[in-house]
C-alpha cells in the first residue's frame, strides 16, 4: 500500500559548490515527487539535518503531506553551530595545506563527539592513556580514526562542508508548518537541545 523513497541530498556527491539550504533540499524533494507522479505523501520523516529539511516540506509543501515526524531537528543552536565552525575551519586548513582526507577525517571525528556522551565513552573507553611509539593515545582513538576514515571513504568534502553550512542556515518560521508533526528529542543531544523542541 506504502513505498518508501529516500533520496541523496543536493550536493551529496560534492560536484555543486554553492551554499544550499533546508528550503533548496525541500523543494528539490517536491521535484522528485513531480517527477515520479506522487501528488502527496503520507508521511515523511527526517532525523537531524533531515528534520529541518522535513520543517520546510511542510511550510513550504505542506499541502502534499500528511503527517511530519521531525527528530532531533530544529534551528541550529548558537553551540552546535560552532561545532561545526570548527569542523569546517579544520577541513578549510586541510585544504590549504593539501590534506583534504585527512582534514574530512578528523572534523568527522569532532562531529562524533558532539554526538555521543560523555557516559558512553566512559564505558567504552575506560582504559588509561597509554604510550605508543612515543606518544600518548587514548582508548578512543583508534575508533574515531576508524569512523572517521570510513566516512572519508564515502563523503566528498565539498559536501561536507556544504551540508555542515545548510545546516546552519536553516531557518523556519514555525507558524507556516500547519500539518501534523511528531518532534522527537534525545535527552542527551547536545547538538539539539530538548528545550529547543519544546520552543518549537
Amino acid at each position: 500500500q506504502f513505498r518508501l523513497l529516500a533520496i541523496d541530498w543536493l550536493g551529496a556527491d560534492g560536484c555543486l559548490d554553492a551554499p544550499i539550504d533546508s528550503a533548496d533540499q525541500a523543494d528539490a524533494i517536491a521535484a522528485v515527487l513531480d517527477r515520479i507522479g506522487a501528488r502527496r505523501i503520507e508521511a515523511f520523516v527526517g532525523c537531524s539535518y533531515g528534520a529541518m529539511v522535513g520543517l520546510q516540506f511542510a511550510a513550504r509543501h505542506g499541502a502534499r503531506l500528511g503527517t511530519l515526524v521531525a527528530i532531533s531537528g530544529a534551528c541550529a543552536h548558537p553551540y552546535a553551530s560552532a561545532w561545526r565552525s570548527l569542523q569546517r575551519r579544520i577541513l578549510a586548513l586541510g585544504r590549504s595545506e593539501g590534506g583534504s582526507r585527512e582534514a574530512l577525517s578528523l572534523a568527522r571525528q569532532l562531529a562524533l563527539l558532539s554526538y555521543r556522551t560523555p557516559e558512553e565513552f566512559a564505558e567504552r573507553f575506560a582504559a588509561p592513556v597509554a604510550l605508543v611509539d612515543g606518544r600518548a593515545r587514548c582508548a578512543a582513538e583508534d575508533w574515531l580514526e576508524a569512523r572517521g576514515n570510513h566516512y572519508v571513504a564515502r563523503t566528498a568534502p565539498t559536501a561536507f562542508a556544504r551540508l555542515s553550512e545548510s545546516i546552519d542556515l536553516h531557518v523556519l518560521d514555525p507558524a507556516q508548518v500547519k500539518v501534523p508533526t511528531v518532534l522527537v528529542a534525545v535527552e542527551e543531544d547536545r547538538l539539539v537541545p530538548r528545550a529547543d523542541l519544546v520552543a518549537l
